[in-house]
C-alpha cells in the first residue's frame, strides 16, 4: 500500500460518487447538499452494478468487460456531474432559517465531531472478523485473480461449471463484485478493502444519512442535529453488547446484508419524505426506485426489505394523500424485485 491507493481510494469512494450524486441530484431536483451528493452517487452505483451484473453472471461473463465498463461509465458520470457543479456554482441550494449557533450547539457539534473521530479509530485497531467475512473476502479475491464472476466454489478453490446452490444469492445480489471492483481499481488487496477502506467509507456514509434525516426533523438547528447525531451512535455503540446490532449497524457494515441495515433502511427512509415532499412528479420515486435496486444488489435481504418498503410507503402515502397513483408509483420495484425472484428460481 502506498500513497497512490489511498488517492485511488479518495477517488473511487468520495470523488467519484459524489459527482455521479451531482449529476443525479441535478437531473432529479433533489439539492446539493455533500451529503445528498454522497449518498445518492453511492446507491446510484450500486443500482447500475445491479443492472449490469445479474445479467452478466447469468451469461457467465468474465470479470474484466465489467470493471473496464463501470468505470468508464462512472467516470463519465462523475465528470458531468463535477461539471455541473462548477458550471452552476453561484446557485445555492435553498435552506431553511437557520438559528445563528451558540456556544452550546458549537460545542455539541465539535463533540460529535470527536466522537465519530474515536468510533472510526476504534473500527480501525477493533476488528471482528467471522465466517461470514470469510466468504465475502474469499469470493471477492476469486473474482479478481480468476476474471470470472462467480467462477470459483469459494468453499472448494476449484472451478464452478456452473452456479451453485450456496451462489444462487449471489447471483441475484452480487455485491461481493463491488468489493472485488474498488480492489481492482486502486490495486489494493480485498482483504483491506473490506475490513478498512469499505468500513471507514461506510461509517461516513453512516454519519452523512443520520444527518440528512436529523436536518429532516431540526432544520437549521444545529444543537438538535448534533445531539440526535450523538444519540444515535451512542445507541450503536452501546448496542454493541446486542449480536444482531454489532453485526448490522457497526463492526459489520461493510457487509451486504449490514450495509442495507445500517445504511440501505435510514436512506430509504429519507428518499421516502422526498416522495412525501413531492407526490405528484416523478422525480422523488426515481430516486426510490434507484434506491430499491441497490437494496436488491447490496444482499438477498435488501430484496425481502425492500418489498416491504415498497408496500409500507405505497400504502401509508397513499393514504396520506388519498391518491391510488401515489401508491401504485410506489409499487413499480415490486416488478423488477419479481423479475430478479424469478431467476433466482431458473437457477434452481
Amino acid at each position: 500500500m502506498n500513497v497512490l491507493n489511498v488517492i485511488l481510494w479518495v477517488v473511487v469512494l468520495v470523488i467519484m460518487p459524489m459527482g455521479v450524486g451531482a449529476a443525479v441530484c441535478r437531473w432529479l431536483a433533489v439539492g446539493i447538499h455533500p451529503a445528498k451528493l454522497y449518498l445518492v452517487g453511492t446507491f446510484t452505483e450500486w443500482a447500475l452494478f445491479q443492472l449490469v451484473t445479474v445479467p452478466m453472471v447469468w451469461y457467465r461473463m468474465h470479470f474484466r468487460p465489467l470493471w473496464i465498463g463501470m468505470t468508464i461509465v462512472l467516470g463519465l458520470l462523475a465528470l458531468l456531474g463535477w461539471a455541473l457543479l462548477i458550471a452552476n456554482r453561484g446557485q445555492q441550494e435553498q435552506k431553511p432559517e437557520r438559528k445563528k449557533p451558540g456556544a452550546a450547539a458549537i460545542i455539541v457539534t465539535v463533540i460529535m465531531i470527536l466522537g465519530f473521530l474515536f468510533l472510526a479509530y476504534e473500527l480501525a485497531v477493533h476488528q471482528r472478523p467471522d465466517k461470514d467475512d470469510a466468504r465475502y473476502v474469499a469470493v471477492a479475491l476469486d473474482i479478481v485473480n480468476s476474471d470470472t464472476i462467480f467462477g470459483v466454489d469459494a468453499a472448494t478453490g476449484l472451478p464452478a461449471a456452473r452456479i451453485t446452490l450456496e451462489m444462487q444469492r449471489d447471483a441475484i445480489a452480487p455485491y461481493m463484485v463491488y468489493i472485488a471492483y474498488v480492489a481492482q481499481v486502486t490495486g489494493t488487496h480485498a482483504t483491506i478493502i473490506s475490513h478498512s477502506v469499505l468500513q471507514m467509507s461506510f461509517l461516513l456514509a453512516m454519519l452523512a444519512v443520520y444527518w440528512l434525516l436529523a436536518e429532516r426533523f431540526f432544520p437549521g438547528d444545529l444543537f438538535a442535529k448534533s445531539a440526535a447525531v450523538i444519540l444515535i451512535f451512542t445507541m450503536i455503540v452501546f448496542g454493541d453488547h446486542v449480536s444482531v446490532l454489532e453485526n448490522v449497524a457497526l463492526w459489520r457494515v461493510w457487509q451486504g446484508k449490514a450495509a442495507v441495515a445500517g445504511l440501505g433502511v435510514p436512506f430509504a427512509y429519507w428518499v421516502g419524505t422526498q416522495i412525501d415532499d413531492r407526490p405528484k412528479g416523478w422525480k422523488a420515486y426515481l430516486l426510490f426506485y434507484i434506491t430499491m435496486l441497490a437494496f436488491c444488489f447490496l444482499s438477498i435481504m435488501g430484496l425481502v426489505l425492500g418489498v416491504v418498503f415498497c408496500g409500507g410507503f405505497g400504502v401509508a402515502y397513499g393514504i396520506r394523500r388519498k391518491s391510488l397513483w401515489v401508491t401504485i408509483r410506489c409499487f413499480v420495484p415490486l416488478l423488477f424485485f419479481a423479475g430478479y425472484y424469478w431467476v433466482y428460481t431458473l437457477y434452481n
